[in-house]
């Protein structure tokens, strides 16, 4: 029996030579399928198709010129995210059980794949490392580019960053996985810290809010977990607030929250702040504004201490 075998390969030639004796007995015998008695050519011939017409039972098998190829198509909706239109993989110089065995293995693998990636937020990170990696060597080229004074002494990574912000924003064509990859490719390209911070007043007041409007747009599409009520909750827990207090903080910050919008703490400006304190002021007592500012201040410093976690910044 096939089980007494001491490896695969034993297995398969067991399985072989099976197939091979009771076709045999059957191609000899005077009426095999309805047939008269076939000579020994016919049977050599017959066998020789045999694999070919098992080939045809295994989804996704091919035989390409003799050897055995995988070849699938990526089902349409996720061959944007993927990147490609066809999975093919050629199985090597193996025998036909072999190549079903990989086969399996492989229709296996990319039948998982294709579930998660029915999960539309699995899909969406997967697009977005997708475009990634295809602008990657763009970007690293202009980086490279800059880094050497490569490139022309008209270009202005401002101006270069405003024309990519307003292209990628009128795309009719792009999704918005598109622009959020235009969106961090512009970031990387003109306010990494390959560039120098314009020195210029004039320029620097142009500098900030267009590399802020595009942080925004990479937040809209990409979401940002550091929001300000999300580093407000960090804030109180890690500090150990109290209920009481960590209440009465929590009214506080709801009022900057009405008056910004729950939006990345990076986002937030000192003159944006200022407008805030202007709101307030109008609306409370001096000791009641410096109570709303309390926590406020307190996230804040938080914040600053711990920018892996929160990833702030003051302008």
């Amino acid at each position: 029996m096939a089980g007494d075998c001491n490896s695969l390969a034993e297995t398969h030639a067991w399985f072989d030579s099976r197939v091979a004796h009771h076709y045999a007995i059957a191609l000899k015998s005077d009426n095999f399928l309805g047939y008269p008695h076939l000579g020994a050519t016919d049977l050599d011939k017959f066998c020789g198709n045999l694999d070919t017409m098992q080939a045809k039972k295994v989804k996704h098998l091919i035989d390409n010129n003799g050897s055995w190829t995988y070849r699938r198509r990526v089902p349409i909706k996720h061959q944007k995210t993927l990147g490609f239109k066809m999975w093919a993989k050629p199985c090597g110089n193996v025998s036909y059980l072999e190549a079903v065995v990989k086969v399996a293995e492989w229709t296996a693998t990319h039948d998982a794949i294709i579930k998660l990636l029915d999960d539309p937020q699995m899909a969406e990170t997967v697009r977005q490392e997708t475009e990634s990696h295809k602008m990657k060597p763009a970007i690293s080229g202009v980086i490279k580019a800059q880094e050497m004074d490569m490139l022309p002494t008209e270009f202005d990574p401002l101006d270069a960053a405003v024309a990519g912000l307003k292209a990628a924003d009128q795309n009719i064509e792009f999704d918005n996985q598109n622009r959020l990859i235009q969106y961090r490719a512009i970031l990387e390209a003109s306010f990494s810290s390959h560039v120098a911070v314009p020195s210029d007043p004039d320029k620097r007041d142009e500098y900030d809010p267009v590399k802020r409007k595009l942080e925004r747009r990479v937040a809209d599409i990409a979401g940002d977990p550091n929001t300000i009520g999300a580093i407000a909750e960090n804030y109180y827990r890690e500090n150990q607030i109290r209920s009481g207090t960590r209440r009465k903080y929590r009214g506080n910050i709801k009022k900057l929250t009405d008056f910004l919008g729950d939006i990345p703490i990076a986002h937030v400006t000192s003159k944006s702040l200022r407008r805030f304190r202007d709101q307030q002021s109008a609306l409370m007592i001096a000791k009641s504004l410096a109570a709303v500012f309390t926590p406020i201040r307190g996230m804040f410093r938080y914040a600053i201490d711990t920018p892996s976690r929160a990833n702030a910044a003051m302008y």
